[in-house]
């Protein structure tokens, strides 16, 4: 919810008390995003399956390769 706010008051204030407005484009790309950036940045762990905080990435996310 935080993340929504803070993308809607940047890029289309006009939608920040409309949560999930399909007016802010990308918004699904920018959480994929601020996603990778917690998993590389941080030592922040992602729910699994079971909801339980054991993944080093988000679930789905293929890591590119150097």
């Amino acid at each position: 919810h935080a993340f929504w706010h803070a993308s809607a008051k940047v890029n289309l204030p006009s939608v920040i008390n409309n949560p999930y407005s399909s007016s802010l484009s990308l918004f699904d790309q920018r959480c994929s995003v601020y996603g990778n950036c917690l998993a590389v940045l941080t030592e922040m762990k992602f729910p699994d399956a079971t909801n339980n905080l054991t993944l080093e990435f988000p679930e789905g996310y293929n890591r590119r390769k150097m």
